[in-house]
């Protein structure tokens, strides 16, 4: 399945499977908004307080079976906690953050505009996989 994600998720893999349907921005507050260009809803993107400190320990720990499972970010729309940003790397070595469908957000999302350290760059695009729907 792992194998299967991240052939999925490469953007070199096929880019004509992926439409980008927002971006992130940073508010004047400083934090990261996800837009999205077909509503007015919005996400807000918080980094998870416990991830440099949780992925230091050795898995599995007490709340994760391994280091893929934790989330380098929370996503909140209207105040609720809609899903989670979990760091992953492609076959071919690109970082991106793999968003996964709940049942807040009815599709998987991609951000591949990130850093070494899976950090979210602003002006980032936010893709989904239209070969799920």
């Amino acid at each position: 399945m792992t194998n299967q994600l991240e052939q999925i998720a490469d953007p070199e893999f096929n880019k004509n499977r992926f439409i980008p349907c927002g971006n992130c921005i940073i508010n004047r507050n400083g934090h990261l908004l996800g837009m999205f260009r077909t509503s007015k809803k919005f996400w807000l993107i918080l980094p998870n307080n416990y991830y440099e400190e949780e992925i230091k320990k050795e898995f599995p720990t007490e709340h994760y079976r391994f280091a893929s499972m934790m989330p380098k970010y929370n996503i909140f729309r209207d105040r609720q906690k809609v899903g989670f940003a979990l760091p992953r790397v492609s076959k071919t070595g690109n970082n991106f953050l793999f968003i996964p469908n709940t049942k807040d957000l009815r599709r998987n999302y991609y951000i591949w505009d990130v850093d070494e350290s899976h950090n979210i760059v602003e002006d980032a695009l936010i893709y989904f996989d239209i070969s799920t729907d």
